[in-house]
């Protein structure tokens, strides 16, 4: 089974945890640090054009909602 999911970047409530949430998705995604601080520097919403797993998705989901970003997995 191949990584097929995405994650769209929805929404940033707290921009003070902008760099938690780089390494969040740096840490459970696999990216580069560079790709994921672009992401979220960029006008939201945007998708992680990374490969994920499932779980990596739902992960990622939670942990961003915890710092403060609304994220949706994408198939």
């Amino acid at each position: 089974m191949f990584p097929e999911y995405k994650l769209r970047v929805d929404k940033e409530k707290l921009s003070e945890a902008r760099s938690l949430a780089v390494n969040v998705i740096n840490e459970i995604s696999g990216c580069g640090v560079a790709m994921a601080a672009t992401l979220l520097s960029s006008k939201l919403p945007q998708v992680l054009n990374f490969p994920l797993y499932k779980h990596q998705a739902l992960i990622l989901q939670q942990e961003l909602k915890i710092r403060g970003y609304d994220a949706t997995p994408l198939v």
